[in-house]
Parts: structure tokens; C-alpha cells; sequence
């Protein structure tokens, strides 16, 4: 059976297929994923579990395990290879399956597992969107409506929300109109 290491990055993905001693690097498609899919009978193992690669594999009916990621700075210490790159990472993560396989978790996707990282997932994706938004809206503010921007200053970013409550807004709402009123009237007078 074949072992393929996979070292995990964002744009690429670095395998290694230990017995053939075979190199392949895959774009984060899943059109370059399916190369994956020729190789009978493989275990897959990668250092991290939550990541596209994985999800595909995984809807294939692949075997994927993953190598925590302590684990594998403690495996480097075994296997004298020189120099550090994606593919020595690859071809050390499949060596420590090979020679410790109990050092590595097989990946299930069922039950509430399944919906927990699903859950994690969605949140991060919703987090990181709304600290998006907060930065266009700062930026927005600073540029266009500074006078709003030295206000929101008083009202920390862990207050605003995506959908504001009611009595959040009715806060917002008031403060800004006795600012308002107060610069009106030293403006008239």
C-alpha cells in the first residue's frame, strides 16, 4: 500500500509518495486533488486535518490520517535528512507513518465531529468577513466622515455586531444626536 505524505499550505500542496519515491505538487483545485485519486490503495497523511485537500479525500473514500503537527518536529529528529524543504517535509511526514503509524489519527467525518468542525469552519469564515467589514468601515469613516470616526472610538469593536441590537443602535442613535446638538449650538452661537 502506498503512503503519500502531504505537507499542507495554502496555495500548493507538497506530496510524496514514500515507496515510489515520487514527487507531486497540487494547487489548491480540487481538478489537481483528483491526481490523488489514480493512486490504488494509499493512506494519505497530512498535518492538518480541517483543509480542502482533506474534505476531498475524505468524499472519496480515502483512508487520511493526520500527523499532529508535534509529532512531526519530533519525527524530523529521527529521519537524517538534510536541508528543510516542502517535499523533505512530505517525505518525512509518510516516513513517520511508515515506521510509527500509532503516532497518527485517522480522520472521520460523521456524527458530531463532523458538524463541530463544520461549525469551527463557518465561524472562522464569519469572523474573519466581519473584521473585514470593520476595517472597510473604519477606513470608509476616516476618510469620508471623520467626525463619526473620533465617536466610534468611544464604542470598542468587541460592541459592534453584524446586525446591531435594537438597544445598541438606540444608543448609538442617541449619543450621536446630543453630539450633534452640542456642536450645533456652538456653531450657531
Amino acid at each position: 500500500m502506498e503512503i503519500v505524505g502531504i505537507d499542507w499550505g495554502r496555495k500548493k500542496h507538497y506530496c510524496y509518495l514514500l515507496h515510489q519515491g515520487k514527487k507531486l505538487v497540487l494547487k489548491n483545485k480540487e481538478e489537481d486533488f483528483a491526481k490523488l485519486l489514480k493512486i490504488k490503495e494509499a493512506v494519505y497523511v497530512i498535518e492538518d486535518g480541517n483543509n480542502r485537500i482533506v474534505d476531498y479525500l475524505l468524499r472519496n473514500n480515502r483512508q487520511v490520517y493526520i500527523l499532529p503537527s508535534r509529532r512531526s518536529s519530533e519525527a524530523r529528529s529521527f529521519f537524517v535528512i538534510e536541508g528543510k524543504s516542502d517535499f523533505i517535509d512530505s517525505k518525512v511526514i509518510a516516513m513517520t507513518y511508515e515506521h510509527n503509524p500509532e503516532w497518527c489519527l485517522q480522520v472521520k467525518r460523521e456524527g458530531i465531529a463532523f458538524e463541530l468542525d463544520v461549525l469551527v469552519e463557518e465561524n472562522a469564515v464569519i469572523n474573519v468577513s466581519m473584521m473585514q467589514d470593520i476595517g472597510r468601515l473604519d477606513a470608509y469613516l476616516e476618510r469620508y466622515w471623520p467626525e463619526v470616526k473620533k465617536f466610534s472610538v468611544a464604542l470598542p469593536p468587541e460592541n459592534w455586531r453584524l446586525y446591531p441590537s435594537v438597544l445598541l443602535q438606540k444608543t448609538f442613535s442617541q449619543c450621536l444626536i446630543k453630539r450633534y446638538s452640542r456642536s450645533l449650538k456652538r456653531w450657531v452661537s
